[in-house]
Parts: structure tokens; C-alpha cells; sequence
């Protein structure tokens, strides 16, 4: 009979479900059988199929027309040979499941694993350091010390000379006339007298170039390059930082290679910082003795220039004075001269009249003096007046520059340290607020992961109890299929041979049912059923015993176990005792199970 065509390249032929490629002159055969065919399959097409060349032959399903021998077999293919017993423990299994029916049971569904989310990145909230109460306030201006305005010398009063009054005689008087010099032969040049500022006292602000040694780069680079500083300074940061990558597993990474060096330079940017700021202070003491020093030769060289000066006004007064005293006298010799001439010419006149003409001379004589001598106190005092004005303005300016450029270099040393203050702190705060964020960051990955792992561990755990529970209870609903299968088919193949003998052997096929239900009260007896007595079927305990008894157990225990293991069940069903010292036996067995359900 040719093989029935099911549709989509599916071929049904004696019993089993072939699927074709669909190319020309394909068949069903051994090699492309894809299951087995149904019950209801078999029951309707039989052995369709059977015999040589009929796998390359097809009719639809509606031409099927089973033979005469084929309508009168026994129809015992897809019929359930199964005892109420099995029933019983197929219902049990049901309930312990939770469903209706054992068709009825779906694969639990996979675990839901938590995904490790990576942390944001905060910085902590720590108190830094900060520049309050540690900057320099306002520089205190040292204050200009003005010299008093310089005590000036009045005039001195004009003494007016006393004049006596001569007594002529009319006719006999003799005219003379006073000698006097337009001006004196010596006269001060102001222009001779002032003074020039030399060259060496004018002071020059001193500065210099800032030496590479007061820099931290310098000496941070002194500190690596330096022979024998590497190891002696940096081996216990280095040792530190080493321990730490080790600790984290991480000895031979590129990471504990950068923290090394990450602390090393740590480590050194301190002392470089001490060492720069030493050179800094000698070259900033260095520059200020420099400073004073040009200021005191220049002091030196003004008080020489003033004294010189002094000096040169001295000397030209006296020889003012001397080439003053020369004239007076050749003035008064002269008038000495014209005197005795004049007397001589009017010795004829009465001595009285020669008297009164001496006294007349002598009055001249007394009030010129005086009008030169107060004139030269006159000069004098103006002189010395103008010098001391002039020193005291000189003193007045020389401090008051002194002050300004001692007042700026102060109020540049203190914006210096100032703005180098808010460096280094701003720079600590910067290391301290990235070392809080790596910290926390690092154990909020640590926690992160601890949480996925254990969730995901547990999750795991359940979903592998979950599925070995379904794994036991298909294999049994898979055993008892197949043992109802396997018996139907030996079953109809029973019948098949009892019909092709002619019924010469159909007196022994009905031994062949009783054996059966034999069997299959020993595949029932695999449910263990003195356990699920002892334990009951809530718990674990009798599947684990089952597993000792097929795995562990002898061979003589196992095997009289599934013979009588249904009627021993039955019969210890309603004693308690019995059942408790058969549980203890048990419990002994069941502790020696490692295995997880």
C-alpha cells in the first residue's frame, strides 16, 4: 500500500512521520524519519507504507481505504494500558505541580538577572581648605618722616649812624667829596656755587632674573635625575603604592605601573617645593641687601657732594670777604689821602673849622662801614637760608622715594604669597575632591556588583531547583508515555502476529496482557510509594530516597524494593509505628544524598 502524503513535504509510512527534501524521485526511508506518527495516525492508516518500493509511492489522505485483513484486526494501537495505581500517582504529580494535568505543565520561565549599573560620578561633599584667615591683608605704607621747614634768619636791622654836624665858615669851607666804588673788585657767582648730583649718588633699583633653582620643576627634576635620590626618597611611597595593587590583584597591570608613579611624583612635589622655596628666599634676601647696599653708597656720595658744596660756598665767601676788606681799606686810604689834602689846603681856616671838617669825614666814614657791613650780613643770611631749604627738600625727596619703592616691593611680596597660597590650596582641594570621587566610586562598584551578583546567584539557584523539579516530572510523565507506547505497539504487534498465524497462537497472546500490567506496576513502582507514604508527597525527602535506591542502594535492596514496595506501602498505610521506624531508616539513607532538588 503506498505511503500516505500528509501535506508540506510530511509522508506518514508505517507508523512513523518521514519529512521529504522535495526534489525529484525523493522516498520515505530510515534515514529521514522525524518522529514517530500518533496514536490516532496509526489508528487510521495502519501499516500504509509497509513493503518494499512503497516508499516511493504517495496517496492523499482522503484516497486511504484500509484492506479487509486491516478492517478486522483488533484495534489495539493507541489504546492507554495504564492501572488505576498509575493513575493515582499521575494525579499526585499533577497536584504537587499546581495544574489540572501533567499536559497541562510549562517550563518555568528564565530568571530576571539585575544589571550592574555603573555609578555617577559625585564628588564628595568634605570640607576643604579654604583661604580664610590665611591671605595677607592690606600692606601697612611705612609713612614719609618730612625735616621740619628749615629755620630761616630774619634781616638784621639797618643801625643808622650817628652824624655829627659840622660848623663852616662862610667863604673859607673847602668841598670835599666821599670816595666810593661802583661795586667790589669780588663778587659770589651763584653759578660758581651750586652744586651737581654726581652719578654715584643716584641709586638704581636692583633686580635680577628669577634662578631656575628657586622653581619646583627644577627641583622636582633634580630630586628624579638626582643619582641614589630615587631610591632613597621614594622607596616608601613606592613600596605603598605597590602593596596597594597587590592587595587589588593588579600587581603586573599598567595601572599599578601609574599609581607608582602617581605617588612618586606625589611624594616629591613637597620637597621640590621646600627646596624651591629656600633658593627663592636666599635670592629675594640676596636682592634686598643688594638694594640696601646701593642705597647707603649713594647716601655716601650725596653727603660728599653736599659737603663739597659747603665747602666751595665757605671758600668763596672768605675770599669774598678778603678781597672786601682789601677795597675798604684802599677806599679808606684814598679818602685818608684826600683828607690830608684837603686839610693841607685849608690849614689856613680855622682849627675849629678843621675840627668840624674831621668829625664831617669820620661820619662818612662810620656810615659807609656800616651800609657795607649789613649788606654783607644780608648776603649771608640769604645764602645760609637758601642752603637749608634746599638740604631739607633734598632730605624730604630722598625719603619719600625710599618709602615708595620700600611700600611697592611690599605690596608685591604680599600679592605674591597671596596668589601662591590660593594656588596650593586650590591645588589640594582639587587632589582631595578626586580621591573622594574615585573612593566613592569605587565602593558604589563594589556594592553595585556584590547586589548583581548575589541577585543573579540567587535567581540562578532558584531557576535550577525550579527546573530540576520539572525535569524529574517530565521524565516520569516521559517514562509513563513510553511504557504505554511500548505496550500498545507490542500490543498490536502481538495481534498483528496472532492474525498472520491464522489465530495458531492466539491462546498465548492473552498471556501477553497480564505481563504487561505487570510491567507496568513495576514502571509504577519507580514512583517510590513507601517514601511518598513515609514522607507524604509535600516534601523532597522521598525523591531523594528514590535516587539513593536507584543509584546507591544494593542491588538485592533495589530490586525487592520495586517488586513489593505497592503492597508494602499499602499495608503500613495505616501504622504509624511501623512507618516511624521505617523513616528512621530512611533519614539515615536520604543524609548520605547530595544531591540538591
Amino acid at each position: 500500500m503506498p505511503s500516505i502524503n500528509l501535506g508540506n513535504n510530511l509522508v506518514y509510512r508505517d507508523g512513523n512521520i518521514h519529512r521529504l527534501s522535495g526534489r525529484p524521485g525523493d522516498s520515505a526511508s530510515s534515514g529521514n524519519i522525524i518522529r514517530a506518527a500518533s496514536p490516532e495516525q496509526i489508528a487510521r492508516f495502519g501499516s500504509a507504507g509497509r513493503g518494499a518500493g512503497e516508499g516511493t509511492t504517495f496517496i492523499n489522505p482522503e484516497d486511504f481505504v484500509r484492506s479487509d485483513d486491516t478492517a478486522q484486526r483488533p484495534e489495539l494501537a493507541g489504546q492507554e494500558f495504564r492501572t488505576g495505581e498509575q493513575r493515582r500517582g499521575e494525579a499526585e504529580l499533577a497536584a504537587q505541580l499546581g495544574v489540572d494535568r501533567l499536559q497541562d505543565v510549562k517550563p518555568p520561565k528564565a530568571p530576571e538577572f539585575v544589571k550592574m549599573e555603573k555609578p555617577s560620578l559625585v564628588a564628595g561633599q568634605d570640607e576643604f581648605l579654604t583661604t580664610t584667615g590665611k591671605l595677607l591683608g592690606e600692606t601697612p605704607e611705612a609713612a614719609v618722616t618730612e625735616a621740619a621747614p628749615a629755620v630761616q634768619v630774619t634781616e638784621a636791622p639797618t643801625l643808622a649812624a650817628p652824624r655829627g654836624t659840622a660848623a663852616s665858615v662862610a667863604g673859607q669851607e673847602a668841598k670835599m667829596e666821599a670816595a666810593t666804588l661802583a661795586a667790589p673788585t669780588f663778587q659770589i657767582d651763584p653759578d660758581d656755587i651750586e652744586g651737581t648730583v654726581s652719578a654715584e649718588s643716584l641709586a638704581e633699583a636692583q633686580t635680577e632674573e628669577l634662578d631656575q633653582r628657586a622653581t619646583a620643576s627644577f627641583q622636582l627634576k633634580q630630586l628624579f635625575e638626582g643619582e641614589g635620590n630615587f631610591t632613597t626618597l621614594f622607596a616608601r611611597p613606592i613600596r605603598e603604592a605597590t602593596d596597594r595593587m597587590l592587595a587589588r590583584g593588579l600587581g603586573s597591570s599598567s595601572m599599578a605601573a601609574a599609581a607608582i608613579i602617581q605617588s612618586t611624583i606625589e611624594s616629591g612635589i613637597p620637597i621640590a617645593r621646600e627646596d624651591a622655596n629656600k633658593f627663592a628666599t636666599i635670592q629675594l634676601q640676596n636682592l634686598t641687601h643688594k638694594q640696601a647696599t646701593a642705597l647707603a653708597n649713594a647716601s655716601v656720595f650725596a653727603n660728599m657732594d653736599q659737603t663739597n658744596v659747603g665747602v666751595r660756598l665757605n671758600s668763596n665767601i672768605e675770599l669774598s670777604r678778603a678781597f672786601l676788606e682789601i677795597d675798604t681799606q684802599n677806599l679808606r686810604q684814598e679818602q685818608q689821602e684826600e683828607v690830608l689834602n684837603q686839610a693841607a689846603i685849608n690849614q689856613f681856616l680855622l682849627s675849629d673849622q678843621a675840627a668840624d671838617n674831621a668829625m664831617e669825614q669820620l661820619n662818612v666814614t662810620t656810615e659807609a662801614q656800616t651800609d657795607q657791613f649789613f649788606s654783607q650780613l644780608g648776603v649771608q643770611v640769604r645764602e645760609n637760608n637758601a642752603n637749608r631749604i634746599t638740604a631739607v627738600e633734598q632730605f624730604n625727596a630722598n625719603q619719600a622715594n625710599t618709602i615708595e619703592v620700600f611700600n611697592a616691593r611690599q605690596q608685591d611680596l604680599r600679592e605674591r604669597f597671596n596668589s601662591e597660597l590660593q594656588t596650593q590650596i586650590e591645588a589640594s582641594n582639587a587632589q582631595h575632591r578626586r580621591r573622594i570621587t574615585l573612593l566613592d566610586n569605587a565602593n558604589q562598584m563594589l556594592v553595585n556588583e556584590f547586589n548583581a551578583r548575589e541577585v543573579n546567584a540567587i535567581n540562578t539557584r532558584d531557576y535550577q531547583q525550579q527546573y530540576l523539579n520539572y525535569r524529574d516530572t517530565a521524565s516520569r510523565i516521559f517514562a509513563s508515555v513510553e511504557g504505554n507506547e511500548n505496550r500498545a505497539v507490542q500490543l498490536a504487534s502481538s495481534e498483528l502476529a496472532a492474525s498472520a498465524s491464522g489465530g495458531r497462537n492466539r491462546s498465548s497472546s492473552g498471556s501477553i496482557l497480564p505481563s504487561l500490567i505487570g510491567a507496568a506496576g513495576s514502571i509504577f513502582a519507580g514512583l517510590c510509594p513507601i517514601a511518598q507514604e513515609v514522607y507524604g508527597t509535600e516534601t523532597t525527602e522521598w525523591i531523594k530516597f528514590r535516587h539513593w535506591m536507584y543509584h546507591d542502594s544494593p542491588k538485592w535492596f533495589k530490586k525487592l524494593y520495586i517488586e513489593h514496595s505497592v503492597s508494602i506501602s499499602k499495608f503500613i498505610s495505616n501504622k504509624p509505628l511501623l512507618k516511624q521506624g521505617i523513616k528512621y531508616f530512611m533519614d539515615r539513607q536520604v543524609r548520605k544524598v547530595n544531591w540538591n532538588v
